[in-house]
């Protein structure tokens, strides 16, 4: 039987993990491998709770539990971030469905389901809509909600949290194309003929069969590819062909490539934070995004300190917080909307 790790536990695995100047150094991937077993565990538990009875769902959620290694040796940079992290915006609270993008024509669920589509809150199917209505639709997803969206070709789009898509009801002509803001992770069905293109701001994205991640939150858009092969283009027709396990970045300069990690583009679909070597900075926009809350670093230098973090996302701000605050040099605290973290004096 696989065993569950108490809280106390799991302080002692993070203690071995960071007295390297007392032991001897510990193997942390096998620790990060043992933790994640075990949320997996928690995770399949409170799945077969919430099956079992509505009334239990509460609770369930607080047996997911996290880990956290802080490596903040050898990682502080000179870092000219602004102490604002990020900053919370109105939320639209729930899934919108509109006409090509204009958030003031949002369409009845009631009329979507006529044409065969099926959608609800988690997810929509768009493959029995009718083959001659190419009307795009857009579906916007607030902060602190994921959607799954399957196209009328079959292909299956998972839309992160503050992310939104358009596309047509039904493909028709010799591409499929897709608009995307914010972040979404593809598994496009193959099809030779109707090659897929996503366009994301100043880039295009183009597959005939594969799976990978676009994100796009700021101005620099990023593509990982998980499987298959992808070749991305920017408006002055730069392109680059990726690879699995590798990611490119457009920058001012042109793109850069980088390899990856690729569990963080599958779990965040799965309904997790996850982030192995992450920034600090890049942990807490992630939080701020779901929960949709300010963040305030007030000593930039912590922005490129490293950690490992994995939770689930149903886990509420606070339990998040507290997880945090294992960091025995973060100092984190919580007013209102406002999550401020300084260096703690130790």
């Amino acid at each position: 039987m696989k065993q569950d790790y108490s809280d106390n536990q799991l302080k002692a695995i993070y203690s071995e993990a960071t007295s390297r100047d007392i032991l001897p150094r510990p193997d942390r991937e096998k620790a990060w491998t043992k933790i994640m077993a075990d949320i997996a565990s928690r995770r399949r538990r409170k799945k077969r709770a919430l099956f079992f009875t509505f009334s239990t769902a509460a609770a369930a959620v607080v047996l997911l539990v996290v880990s956290i290694f802080g490596t903040h040796e050898d990682t502080i940079q000179e870092n000219n971030q602004p102490a604002i992290a990020f900053a919370a915006k109105p939320s639209i609270g729930s899934i919108v469905v509109t006409n090509n993008n204009d958030d003031n024509k949002a369409i009845d669920i009631k009329e979507i389901r006529k044409k065969g589509v099926r959608i609800d809150n988690k997810e929509a199917d768009f493959r029995l809509s009718p083959a001659d209505d190419a009307s795009r639709k857009t579906v916007i997803i607030p902060r602190g909600k994921l959607y799954k969206i399957t196209l009328s070709d079959g292909s299956e789009v998972w839309l992160n949290a503050d992310s939104r898509l358009t596309f047509p009801s039904h493909f028709v002509g010799d591409k499929r194309m897709v608009s995307l803001e914010g972040e979404a992770y593809f598994k496009v069905a193959k099809d030779p003929r109707h090659p897929f293109i996503v366009k994301c701001g100043e880039i295009e994205t183009m597959v005939l069969g594969t799976e990978f991640n676009i994100r796009s939150y700021n101005n620099q858009p990023e593509v990982a590819l998980i499987s298959g092969s992808v070749a991305v283009k920017d408006s002055r027709d730069h392109t680059f062909t990726l690879t699995p396990g590798q990611a490119v970045t457009l920058f001012d300069e042109g793109f850069q490539a980088r390899e990856i990690d690729t569990e963080y583009y599958k779990k965040w679909r799965e309904g997790m934070f996850y982030f192995e070597e992450a920034s600090l900075l890049e942990v807490m926009c992630e939080i701020g995004r779901w929960y949709n809350v300010n963040i305030n670093i007030v000593d930039p230098e912590l922005n490129d300190y490293k950690l490992h973090f994995a939770a689930d996302r149903e886990e509420s701000i606070s339990q998040i917080i507290q997880y945090l605050a294992c960091l025995s040099y973060l100092d984190i605290s919580k007013k209102g909307n406002l999550i401020t973290i300084r260096k703690k004096n130790i």
